[in-house]
Parts: structure tokens; sequence; C-alpha cells
């Protein structure tokens, strides 16, 4: 989702990509939400880190880390990559054993729209985010 809204809000400023510790591919309830705001998905997948990094060839700026297992287990990146950790609830386990659809979407939507919120704010957190480790 943060790719997409990413893309959609701000993706003339700043380039975009989404990459994992594990590669899982894309919840089918994702481009659901997304539609309801107009924000594309046809081009999401769902791809590793290490892979991200290996097609890689311009320096990577910033590395946002949106959960808790990332954030501890996220490699070093070389050069000057700033890490930013921005946690975030996992849609998939917070519905967890959720019956009703409407229960189901209403919590990917309140995701949605916490993350919509931070790539608004991205521009200063990112201008206030510390040095590279």
């Amino acid at each position: 989702m943060a790719e997409a809204l990413g893309r959609a809000k701000l993706g003339e400023r700043y380039r975009f990509s989404s990459a994992g510790l594990v590669a899982r591919g894309v919840d089918p309830i994702v481009p659901r939400v997304l539609a309801e705001l107009d924000v594309e998905s046809a081009d999401l997948s769902s791809s590793r880190l290490d892979s991200l990094l290996q097609g890689e060839l311009d320096p990577i700026d910033y590395v946002i880390t949106v959960c808790g297992h990332a954030d501890e287990h996220c490699p070093h990146f070389p050069g000057r990559t700033r890490r930013l950790h921005i946690p975030f609830d996992d849609p998939p386990k917070l519905s967890e054993g959720i019956d009703d659809e409407e229960e189901i979407l209403a919590v990917y939507r309140r995701v949605r729209d916490e993350i919509a919120a931070m790539i608004d704010q991205l521009p200063e957190l990112l201008s206030s985010a510390p040095s590279a480790r």
C-alpha cells in the first residue's frame, strides 16, 4: 500500500519501491481499498529486498521500514542511505479470525488511511531523518 500511495501522492518528487524480507504476494484486498481512492495498483508486486538491491543502479537515499520485524532485520545499505522506521499495523494479522467482509475492509481502510497521512507528511519526515548509520 505504501508504494502505491507514495507513487500516487508524491511520485513526481520521489521514486518509490517496495520490498520485504520475504516475498508473500500481493494481498488481494489491497487493490480493492486502493481503488476506493483511485490509486493505481495494477503494477504492484511482492519483491524481496535482496532482489531490489541487486537491480538498483542509483543510490538509495532512504529506507523506510513499516513493521518491527523489518526494522530489526533490515540489512545495512551502502553509502549514505538513511533509515527511518514508521510502524503500521499489519492488516492481515489484525483481520485474522474476522469473518465479516466489511469488518476486514475496515481494518485495511484504517491502515491505508494512516499510510496515506504519513505519505502526506513524508517530505517533513525525511528532512528530519537521522543521518546514515
